[in-house]
């Protein structure tokens, strides 16, 4: 299936595209369940920039996906693979964590889930969401290793690069507490 979608540039694009709609609404509903739940504070958790922040402007979430549909279309296949199959492998990845986050946030949403209320700081958060990456990452990269996919090692590495992300910023955070 993979391979079709390489030598589709129009139709690689389009998967892209769709994929990277469907994320986003996944990841809106996770926080829609998120904030309907009473046990983890939402608020307490704010980190500065957009991230973690609601955004009203749906430009920002879509910019890559709109240059790696651009470039999708006007590069060669070698090109298309590494770029935008390791986009499609990152795209993947982000939907299986919005998914587990989905369902971790319903878990909350039953009255016997927990008793009181937690409030994690900025620094926990990226580092959990850096250990998401990093294991998703690791898969990834064994998958292109193994079946010699040059689409899933460039994923990886994508998915490795939002991980150290993730850590350089709870590292910062993690500082902004001292």
């Amino acid at each position: 299936m993979l391979s079709v979608l390489l030598d589709s540039p129009v139709t690689l694009a389009a998967v892209i595209a769709l994929l990277s709609l469907l994320n986003y609404a996944v990841g809106a509903s996770a926080r829609r369940v998120y904030l309907r739940q009473k046990f983890v504070e939402w608020n307490a958790y704010l980190p500065q920039g957009p991230i973690g922040k609601v955004r009203s402007d749906l430009a920002l979430p879509f910019l890559p996906t709109i240059v790696i549909v651009i470039l999708t279309l006007l590069t060669n296949r070698l090109t298309r693979e590494i770029v935008a199959g390791g986009y499609l492998v990152l795209l993947v990845a982000g939907f299986a964590i919005n998914i587990t986050g989905v369902l971790t946030m319903r878990a909350l949403l039953k009255p016997a889930a927990a008793a009181g209320r937690i409030q994690y700081s900025a620094m926990y958060r990226y580092r959990s969401a850096g250990a998401q990456t990093l294991g998703l990452a690791v898969f990834g990269g064994s998958v292109g290793i193994l079946f010699s996919d040059v689409a899933f090692m460039a994923g990886s590495f994508f998915l490795l690069a939002t991980a150290i992300g993730y850590y350089r910023r709870a590292q910062r955070a993690s500082r902004r507490l001292v």
